[in-house]
């Protein structure tokens, strides 16, 4: 019965086959590769320190020289992991430092327990060799950088066994070269760290955004990347109470204001709950270098990957726009045609079944001869019952090219043997 059907409906295909235009295929389009850039574990550049420091003294001076300030921030952070025995605050006048260090917060973290106060001049070598004396380590912030030399043998001199020695780089000057001073230290079996800052800003407060990279004398520190003094003594007072720091000579600066990357990475590092310590130990070893080498070559990809998907755009025009709905139209059209096969067959076999039980008393025919003999006739029937029910009017109208459908259904139409397939190329109904 389906041969029939189709030989039944033969006239469709000569109608479809007018409106079916060539079509090419559409473009693909390309994606876009996304590489992250994770930093390293920081704390495997944290390593073992090569002094113990543990249960010392740490003498504090360039602080306290400024009323305004309380300065008392350094002494917060030294205090903080409990490890001094006791920290001593250079000054050049005691009551002035005790009246803004003995303070209530001072008594209730127990700093008071083991602060004390020494006065004297700084400058003055042979009062600081003194002074040093019985010290374990010494921050000297804000030193002379020509003066590094000298505070360097007094170290020596009074046994101290660390020195960490900050200094400030002015707008447009270069890093000094401090390699005399380290070599000193080192054969006198001193451990050591310098920092080379930009211009400090005393007003501003603690961000936690500070860039620290290995100092090359000569060089100058980017233009603009002045410090908070907060942040400042952040970085000066965890490479004290960190010797596992010694050795290292870096420049600290805010971040200027291009530099996405800075911050990036320490988010990334402060994710994994690192400490402050081993986030210097991570840039000191070169992980902020890295993770930028890493940043830029991901972009790179990005705009490479972004280049190659502009050459494959193929722009929207009307003409793609009209060549895309007939593409879904064709697709529809062979559902459609599937589906009206099926229900001309079902209404012609049930006008047929109604028919036999009606007429098979009366004739001398069998079922199947009956059948082949009236199948046209039912479908055209059927057809017809069909058109005249909304679902089924398009279907036609379409493939016949007109809407005088009911004046050629006497022609009953031919089946639609195919359609373009909807990858571009001609398929089979």
């Amino acid at each position: 019965f389906d041969t029939m059907l189709r030989l039944t409906v033969a006239a469709l295909v000569a109608s479809a086959g007018a409106f079916v235009p060539a079509r090419q295929p559409l473009a693909g389009r390309a994606s876009v590769l996304r590489m992250s850039s994770q930093p390293a574990e920081s704390s495997a550049f944290l390593e073992g320190a090569t002094v113990d420091l543990s249960g010392g003294t740490v003498l504090v001076s360039g602080f306290l020289d400024d009323t305004a300030r309380d300065d008392q921030f350094i002494f917060d952070i030294l205090h903080t992991p409990k490890s001094w025995a006791k920290i001593i605050a250079f000054n050049a006048d005691s009551a002035s430092a005790k009246k803004r260090l003995i303070s209530r917060s001072a008594r209730y973290t127990g700093l008071l327990d083991v602060l004390n106060f020494i006065e004297g001049d700084a400058s003055d070598a042979a009062a600081m060799k003194g002074h040093l004396d019985g010290v374990d380590a010494w921050i000297n912030f804000n030193a002379d950088a020509a003066g590094l030399a000298a505070q360097a043998d007094v170290a020596i001199a009074s046994g101290v066994k660390y020195l960490v020695s900050s200094v400030v780089v002015p707008e447009g000057s270069s890093v000094p070269d401090m390699t005399a001073v380290a070599a000193k230290l080192d054969a006198a079996g001193v451990a050591y760290a310098f920092v080379a800052s930009g211009p400090v800003d005393d007003a501003a407060e603690e961000t936690g955004l500070v860039r620290v990279q290995n100092a090359t004398a000569g060089a100058s520190l980017p233009e603009g990347g002045n410090i908070g003094r907060a942040d400042l003594v952040r970085v000066v007072g965890e490479l004290a109470g960190e010797p596992a720091l010694s050795g290292a000579v870096v420049g600290a600066f805010a971040p200027v204001k291009a530099d996405n990357n800075t911050q990036a990475y320490l988010r990334s590092l402060r994710s994994k709950g690192v400490t402050r310590a081993e986030e210097l130990a991570a840039m000191i070893s070169g992980g902020l270098v890295e993770f930028e080498e890493a940043e830029a070559e991901r972009i790179a990809k990005e705009i490479e990957a972004a280049a190659k998907k502009a050459e494959a755009y193929v722009p929207i025009t009307d003409e793609s726009r009209a060549e895309e709905r007939m593409r879904l139209r064709y697709k529809n059209l062979r559902t459609e045609q599937k589906e009206f096969f099926e229900e001309v067959e079902r209404r012609a076999n049930r006008k047929l079944d109604l028919e036999w039980g009606n007429v098979k008393w009366k004739i001398s025919m069998d079922e199947r001869d009956y059948r082949e003999l009236n199948w046209s006739r039912v479908c055209s029937m059927a057809m017809k019952e069909m058109y005249a029910t909304l679902r089924w009017q398009s279907t036609l109208e379409e493939a016949l090219g007109t809407n005088k459908v009911q004046a050629l259904i006497g022609e009953i139409p031919a089946a639609i043997e195919a359609y373009p397939s909807t990858d571009g190329e001609d398929e089979s109904a």
